[in-house]
């Protein structure tokens, strides 16, 4: 699509925020930041994970009040600002049709309290024409493409505007993420419409190509802080990403993956995988980590490298894949046999998949080491109380007994527990997925080293997180996922993590070459 032409410099601003800060307990979240959206304006919100977008976004649309600053959103001809705000999970009904998707927020009734069909597909169809959707409203949500799915969301944005069609604020938080080539190009097309018909459009991406032919201009966030303001005709990719990771990024590309991934001939390899397919990942080429060896896998949120701890250790359904432990392929689908042949996964949602909140210390230590505490089918309390008073020395567990309900201890001190459990189930292969999510410094450093501990011992670790600088600190060598391949491997050196950075977020040759023509 063609860049969006810069917009006057006198136009009102239909958004502005002004040294806006927010504080969860001791976390500074955001920071005397200051951003405008104006009207006919795409404006573009970079950084990454952790920089404050996604409070920016729900302190905007009202989920969260800020603790400091002011926030105003200005409507049209003195009525009330219209906004709309389109998430990644789109939150659409698959079996509905796109009529249906966009009444479930507002509607008109008869007189007998039936939805008016005819009067919503009045309303509806001019707005799909505007957006040029090329799709009609009577269409099942799950026959369209990924890129019209996003559409639909944008209409019924734009509908459950007053009036009709007019909003003042359109905010894709991003709704591109998943998107690539021709898909996202026709996205970003259609928010643009927004801009042209006066409103304002704030995009949140982590894509800089994006940024360069969509908007106007860009707000960079670092740790909770304005990093810079930029028009987007007079700035690059690269100094897109300096501003948003903090360190220079060097402009030339990252090296090819071969086709066997290297790994230390010196040790013995403790786990191979080949042909693993998920929903965004596939990957043909050979993945092994040595016994002893921390491999890091990361790349722009959304590549599809979330998906590979589950895959490995299935939970999710691995397919044709091939996986290897120790020499021994694991044959059955399933945690258990993953479990059994000495796989180790620590989940990235410890709340949902990982600890029971209602237990105590020791309930949620023990479940994978109980057989050591019991005797003729009878567990002996006893012992495993006095094993967990060890364990939380052990791993340094804050906590004033084992038998306090886990959800008493800090986030850290919980993520801690669900480590001391794997581990103690002596994992040949421990895969982490975002590890030090939500912890404070302190602790990221404790489970840090505790995972070094690990592999020093002789466990082959995956450390599998979208925090470039944590993976690059953490690993031996790290692989970068990209569209749903692994795209390049780097090894530790002084470069390592600028490549990193440039191989997870600036476009290359393929890109050019293939996904735009």
């Amino acid at each position: 699509m063609e860049s969006v032409s810069a917009p006057s410099a006198v136009r009102a601003a239909v958004l502005e925020l002004r040294q806006v800060g927010k504080r969860f307990g001791h976390t500074i979240a955001l920071q005397g930041v200051s951003l405008d959206v104006l009207r006919g304006e795409v404006h573009a919100l970079l950084g990454h994970n952790g920089s404050g977008k996604s409070t920016i976004v729900k302190i905007i649309s009202g989920v969260i009040s800020p603790d400091a600053g002011s926030v105003s959103i200005t409507g049209r001809d003195g009525r009330p600002a219209q906004l709309g705000v389109v998430h990644q999970d789109l939150g659409l009904c698959h079996d509905a049709t796109v009529l249906e998707n966009c009444c479930m927020a507002k509607y008109q009734s008869s007189r007998f309290g039936r939805i008016n069909w005819a009067a919503e597909r009045r309303i509806i169809e001019p707005i799909l024409e505007s957006l040029a959707a090329g799709f009609s409203s009577s269409m099942m949500v799950r026959d369209l493409s990924p890129a019209n799915q996003t559409i639909v969301a944008i209409a019924r944005a734009l509908k459950n505007a007053a009036p009709r069609g007019t909003l003042d604020l359109l905010i894709l938080d991003e709704a591109t993420a998943r998107l690539r080539g021709r898909d996202a190009d026709k996205v970003l097309s259609t928010a643009s419409l927004v801009a042209r018909q006066g409103g304002g459009v704030l995009i949140v991406t982590h894509h800089m190509m994006e940024v360069l032919q969509a908007a106007n201009r860009a707000t960079v966030l670092m740790n909770g802080r304005v990093a810079g303001v930029v028009n987007v005709a007079d700035t690059t990719e690269e100094q897109l990403l300096e501003l948003a990771s903090g360190r220079r990024v060097t402009a030339s590309r990252s090296q090819d993956v071969a086709q066997r991934l290297d790994h230390d001939s010196q040790r013995e390899v403790a786990i191979t995988v080949s042909h693993m397919t998920g929903d965004r990942f596939s990957c043909g080429n050979e993945i092994a980590i040595a016994a002893g060896e921390i491999v890091g896998l990361t790349g722009a949120p959304g590549a599809g490298f979330e998906e590979v701890p589950y895959l490995i250790a299935g939970v999710a359904n691995r397919g044709s894949a091939k996986v290897v432990v120790a020499g021994k392929p694991i044959q059955r689908q399933g945690t258990h046999e993953s479990r059994r042949r000495g796989v180790g996964l620590v989940p990235a949602e410890r709340l949902s998949q990982g600890i029971l909140l209602q237990a105590s210390v020791r309930e949620n230590l023990s479940p994978l080491a109980r057989s050591r505490h019991t005797w003729a089918r009878l567990l002996s309390k006893r012992r495993e109380l006095t094993w967990a008073h060890t364990i939380c020395r052990a791993f340094q567990i804050v906590a004033a007994h084992p038998e306090v309900p886990i959800a008493t201890l800090s986030g850290g001190n919980q993520q801690k527990v669900l480590l001391a459990r794997i581990i103690e189930d002596r994992p040949k292969v421990l895969l982490l997925h975002e590890p030090t999510e939500g912890v404070d410094e302190m602790t990221r450093r404790d489970l840090a080293s505790l995972i070094r501990k690990v592999a020093d011992e002789g466990t082959a670790v995956l450390y599998v997180s979208s925090d470039i600088d944590e993976v690059a600190e953490c690993s031996d060598r790290v692989l970068v996922v990209r569209d749903g391949v692994i795209a390049a491997e780097f090894p530790r050196g002084p470069d390592m993590v600028g490549n990193i950075y440039a191989a997870s977020y600036l476009t290359q040759e393929s890109d050019r070459d293939g996904s735009r023509q």
